[in-house]
């Protein structure tokens, strides 16, 4: 073999190489979502694979599932994604890998918000004024409620 042609071999040898490994740590990243959700971790963790959305792979489930979502342009990270019901819209958007916003909100003037941190605790955040403690509570189930089921047509979808 000539001189000439080492090094382009060489050259191509390694894009190849590094592109099998970015393809084998992109499904490793998708199987982690899944084992994570038949294992039942937390729901920040289900969550981490999703926001991600490696191989644009969640965008296509949701677009599938026909859920509203909105992407960052640089990166096509999911930074909201809103599940619209006959009662309101839920709103979930992710901050970090450590905690998620959630809301719903069934009216202008009425919603409940609430962060869910990364052991499934629950922060409160701000709540309409005109909801009693007890609506809150039942809203606040609602949401994640909501976000599990979501959740799970994901996983059933992939």
């Amino acid at each position: 073999m000539k001189k000439k042609y080492i090094v382009p071999i060489s050259i191509l040898s390694i894009v190849v190489i590094l592109f099998g490994m970015y393809f084998i740590y992109s499904n490793i990243q998708a199987q982690r979502f899944f084992k994570s959700h038949q294992n039942n971790d937390s729901l920040v963790e289900q969550s981490q694979f999703i926001y991600k959305n490696k191989w644009r792979r969640i965008s296509r489930i949701l677009s599938d599932l026909e859920v509203d979502y909105k992407t960052n342009n640089w990166d096509q990270f999911i930074e909201v994604i809103y599940v619209s019901t006959n009662d309101g819209t839920f709103t979930f958007a992710p901050q970090n890998d450590d905690y998620i916003l959630m809301s719903y909100s069934f009216n202008r003037d009425t919603y409940v918000k609430l962060k869910l941190e990364k052991n499934d605790q629950i922060e409160p955040s701000f709540d309409s004024n005109n909801l009693s403690e007890e609506e809150i509570k039942v809203y606040r189930k609602k949401i994640l409620d909501e976000y599990r089921d979501l959740l799970d047509r994901i996983y059933q979808n992939q």
